[in-house]
């Protein structure tokens, strides 16, 4: 995929959530879409349909801070998926065979305060959860519970951003005021390395390529950095206005990238080329929320208003520009494209030819006669 063949569309716009939104997760198939809000509402969207499907309100815990899809296998993306509230609670939702609609599978009391971001690793049925200065790592059970198995000391920073790496091995971990970015290893629980940023970091994500993080660094843009981070390997720019983290996203299997903007215009850029491929003009408030997915049939973008201004979602997806490759034209297709064809022009001038004979050696009251006796020019002998 490449970012130049792409320009954008509006393709809905969705409207629900009362107050700013905090996170966006599209399934790896881009049919459906989770969001949660300030409003203490996690609701799941039909992406194709740009419909609402379910409304999940837990208003007693707070605001929905973090969502992520767990599915049981890539053929079946949406089968379930966990989100977490500002009390610390981590909720796990299942479909239903019936419906379609999700279930409530099993809730849990993950973190004291506030969770910050959840990752899921489909190799070996397992969730991250991060919040309170401390990342854990919990096995899911065949009945979709949840079962602690690791946890890192706590510390007095706030984790921006869990992933998962190598094929679920490592668990990556970003932190927001020390610039520290851990890799661990899950089984046996060690740490592998730590690196230190020269920034910030208000979020970061894996890159499409899985070889690269991107980080939103709070100063000046976004960078881009190999793993383990050392030095950027690319700096994309754009102005910041307002000190608020803004959310990478990056799209599997490519080089594209998406950011959230303070200016209501996320933008779209492309690792490979270290260029600006797209602008996305969501409206007239923060866009702090994005997401992106590659899916069998599309390419879609969600961006999300995090101000009070204008509560909208909005779904983006490309309109291909095809391109041909210019060729020599043939004489004939070179006529055709004019109107007419040469084998075409060679039968009407036989055919004129014809005509002209048969005028000029009929005897006149002849061609009269067949003709109907139509009177017939004088000047033809």
């Amino acid at each position: 995929m490449t970012s130049a063949a792409l320009n954008f569309e509006c393709k809905h716009a969705l409207r629900k959530h009362s107050k700013p939104l905090n996170i966006l997760k599209l399934s790896k198939d881009a049919r459906m879409l989770l969001s949660g809000a300030d409003d203490g509402q996690l609701l799941v969207w039909n992406v194709r349909q740009g419909s609402l499907f379910q409304t999940i309100s837990v208003v007693f815990n707070g605001p929905v801070c973090a969502a992520v899809w767990m599915p049981v296998s890539p053929e079946d993306p949406t089968t379930s998926f966990a989100f977490g509230c500002a009390d610390g609670r981590v909720f796990v939702y299942q479909q239903t065979l019936e419906t379609g609609s999700y279930l409530l599978n099993c809730s849990i009391s993950a973190h004291d305060t506030r969770v910050e971001a959840l990752a899921f690793d489909m190799n070996h049925r397992r969730l991250a959860s991060a919040g309170d200065g401390t990342a854990k790592v919990w096995q899911i059970d065949s009945g979709g519970h949840l079962k602690l198995l690791h946890a890192l000391t706590p510390e007095p920073f706030v984790i921006r951003s869990v992933d998962f790496l190598d094929r679920g091995s490592s668990l990556l971990v970003c932190y927001l005021e020390s610039h520290r970015v851990l890799s661990q290893k899950i089984e046996p629980w060690s740490k592998e390395w730590t690196q230190q940023l020269t920034t910030r970091i208000g979020h970061a994500t894996i890159g499409g390529d899985g070889r690269t993080l991107i980080v939103s660094n709070l100063v000046d843009g976004v960078d881009t950095y190999s793993i383990p981070p050392r030095e950027p390997l690319h700096t994309f720019r754009h102005t910041i206005n307002q000190n608020v983290p803004l959310l990478v996203s990056a799209v599997p299997g490519s080089s594209l990238f998406v950011v959230g903007s303070d200016d209501s215009c996320p933008r779209l850029y492309d690792q490979r080329t270290g260029h600006l491929s797209n602008v996305l003009r969501h409206g007239k408030s923060l866009v702090q929320v994005v997401d992106a997915i590659s899916g069998e049939d599309d390419f879609v973008i969600a961006t999300g208003s995090s101000d009070v201004e204008e509560i909208q979602i909005k779904i983006w997806t490309p309109i291909k520009v095809i391109q041909e490759i210019a060729k020599p034209l043939s004489s004939s297709r070179v006529a055709h494209q004019g109107g007419i064809s040469i084998g075409q022009l060679s039968i009407m001038i036989i055919i004129c030819v014809l005509v002209q004979i048969f005028l000029v050696y009929t005897p006149k009251d002849q061609i009269a006669e067949l003709l109907g006796k139509v009177p017939f020019p004088s000047h033809i002998a």
